[in-house]
Parts: structure tokens; sequence; C-alpha cells
């Protein structure tokens, strides 16, 4: 391309508008430079985290290096990761290319289904007791999730995960319904324990109660697809797990978790050599991959304090993990 193209090309780019579709891929947006006024929601929470769910297609590196290179500033000056956002601030954030969003459908019947599963609300958060292969947001492959259908049927304008749960796990999942609540949330200490059924008869090689503490590399990837393994260098993680029934080659465990590392139950249960039924990631080549129809996994307990009030919430043991544990039972 000779110089009067590329200078006209140039030209082209720098004056198409507010959201330029870049010619070389139809995937990709250009959004320009942008100021941002900081809400009594985002109040209080970290620069990085909010661009992190701002640019949520960027990758980390981008993020920070951003922030870094002074591409951010909050009310005309330079910030750290670490700053702390407060209402009325003016951010202006750089121009980016990300990849185009794309409007999705979401049927009533999903927010039908995901409001009869709520089973405690107030100004504050909400609990939603959620079923197995439910996503909790949107991702790859997945158009939408409980998040995205909170945002588009619910009565509020604030949705955010206090809590993960992996979209095979059932059971209690926390929602904040604004900012403060949030943080408050994030920085309480709560309670979080799970009922799981492995492979293995655990009191023939573990006392009925253990504590696993091995790091995890969260960010190991096997053929494009998380594989989080037990890595020396890796983040803390601890767990505590306790026997609770054994039927044939099944136990029925109950595990707190100390620490909250993507799939720590899973890749901790399945280290010490008692993986999950209906684990296909951790424990794909299960000889007893016919008796669990999904994920083992199911999160019953759940008990903090907010604003000087204590909660405690319980969801039972699913049927179809009960179903598992009878039919060995009454053979």
């Amino acid at each position: 391309m000779n110089s009067f193209l590329l200078g006209s090309y140039f030209i082209l780019i720098t004056h198409l508008g507010r959201r330029l579709t870049m010619s070389d891929n139809n995937a990709f947006e250009f959004i320009p430079a942008t100021m941002v006024t900081i809400t009594e929601h985002q109040e209080t929470q970290r620069l990085d985290n909010f661009l992190l769910t701002h640019f949520k297609q960027l990758p980390k590196s981008r993020i920070y290096q951003m922030i870094r290179k002074g591409e951010v500033r909050i009310n005309k000056g330079r910030a750290k990761p670490t700053t702390r956002l407060k209402a009325g601030d003016q951010l202006r954030l750089p121009p980016v290319k990300i990849e185009k969003s794309i409007d999705i459908s979401i049927p009533i019947e999903a927010w039908q289904k995901i409001e009869k599963s709520i089973i405690f609300e107030n100004d504050n958060f909400l609990i939603i007791d959620k079923p197995s292969k439910t996503a909790v947001h949107a991702g790859s492959h997945i158009p939408y999730g409980i998040i995205e259908i909170l945002k588009k049927h619910g009565q509020h304008d604030f949705y955010e995960l206090v809590q993960r749960l992996d979209r095979e796990t059932s059971g209690l999942l926390m929602i904040a319904k604004n900012g403060k609540s949030l943080r408050a949330l994030q920085e309480t200490d709560i309670l979080r324990e799970y009922s799981l059924l492995v492979e293995g008869r655990w009191s023939d090689q573990y006392p009925d109660t253990i504590t696993i503490d091995l790091p995890l590399n969260t960010e190991n990837r096997e053929q494009g697809e998380r594989h989080v393994v037990v890595a020396p260098n890796g983040k803390e993680a601890i767990t505590h797990f306790q026997r609770l029934q054994t039927e044939g080659n099944i136990s029925l465990l109950k595990a707190r978790l100390e620490t909250g590392r993507t799939h720590q139950i899973r890749v901790h249960s399945a280290h010490i050599g008692f993986p999950l039924l209906g684990d296909n990631r951790y424990n794909p080549n299960s000889a007893l991959k016919a008796q669990s129809p999904r994920l083992a996994l199911h999160c019953q307990h759940l008990k903090f304090t907010l604003d000087g009030e204590n909660y405690q919430f319980e969801s039972p043991l699913p049927q179809e993990l009960k179903a598992i544990l009878n039919k060995i039972e009454n053979k």
C-alpha cells in the first residue's frame, strides 16, 4: 500500500464516528476514549476491579497495562490499580478494540425459571437455589446466564455475583443488588459448605475429617479450556472435608471452603484420590460414570453477617443425588 493510500485509510478510520467496525475483521469494533461518572453503586470499588468488569472482553494484562501507562485517569490524574473509586469521580477510559457485543434475546421462560428459584430477597441481596446445568453468567457458547436474565427481567438496575458456582454445580447462589452490599459481602467471612459424592470408600484411607492445604494454579489451560491443577507456585487453597456416609464404593462428604479458588473442591478431592461423580473434567475416565447424570456437587449452606444482622440459608441435597445413594443402599 503506497503512502497516499495509507494516509487516506488512516483518515477514514479517524473520522468514522463513535464506534467503528475494523475493516479487516467484522467481529471487532473500535470504541473511542470515553468519560464515565462513578455512581454510588461503584463507590469504594478498586479501579482494577471496575475496569475488569467494564472491559470484560479484554485480557487482564491489557487492563493493568492501561493503568500502568496512565491511559486511565481519575479526575485528570493518574491512579493505581488499588485506588478506591468515589461517587462523582470522573473516569477517563482509553480507546480500545474489543469484540462486538451481540444483542441476545432472553425468553421470559428463562426468567420464570430463575424467579421460582429465588428463596430469599431483600434490598441488598437475593439467594437463588440454583439448578444444575444453569450458568451463572454468559460465556463461550453460553449466550446468557442468571446475571443476564436478572438484568433483563429483574426489578433492579444492579445485579452482581457475590460468589460463583460452576454451571454443573447446584445450590445456594448469592447475588448483590447494590454496589455497597457487594463490597461489604466480598469483605465478609462467609461460611460456605458443600455436599458432594465421590468415588471410593473414604474411611479406608482417611479419617472422617481432614484438611487439604494445596495451592492451585487456576490459570492453567488444556486444549484451550481452564484446567486447574495443584502447583507449588499456585494460589493458596484450603478445603476442610468431612465424611458423612459411605455406600458401596461411593462416599458422601461435606466440604467447607476456607478459600474460594476456581474448581477448588473438585481439584482437591480428585488430587487425593477421591474424584467427584459426574465430573467430566477432573474425572473423565470414571468407572462409575453411569451412576451420576450430573456433577455431584451442591452448595448446601451459607452463613454470614451483614450490617449487624445474621443470615443463614440451607438447601437440601437434590433428589437426583439422594437417589444415587439410595440405589446403592437398597441393593
